[in-house]
């Protein structure tokens, strides 16, 4: 069982990784902004073994203080979405 940091933790593809990874008893450490106020990771909330950090995945001293005793770091994080791409 590892211990993982991921960022990006509440997108699509974060948030379906992050329920694998519990149900195969690993450790999930998921940051995530929620800029878009989505809730795909409310259904995880069961497992002991999730800890969400609302953090911006660009927040060096966040990063650095969560790094320690990871096995593995899953960089999700990304600025997308139709309201991102219209901002100039």
């Amino acid at each position: 069982m590892a211990r993982i940091l991921m960022t990006g933790a509440a997108g699509y593809i974060g948030s379906r990784l992050a329920q694998q990874l519990l149900e195969r008893g690993d450790e999930v450490i998921a940051v995530d902004n929620f800029m878009h106020h989505q809730t795909s990771l409310l259904h995880l909330a069961r497992y002991e073994k999730l800890n969400i950090i609302r953090g911006d995945a660009r927040d060096e001293n966040l990063l650095k203080s969560l790094l320690p005793g990871c096995d593995f770091i899953i960089p999700l994080a990304c600025l997308t979405g139709a309201p991102i791409c219209h901002k100039r």
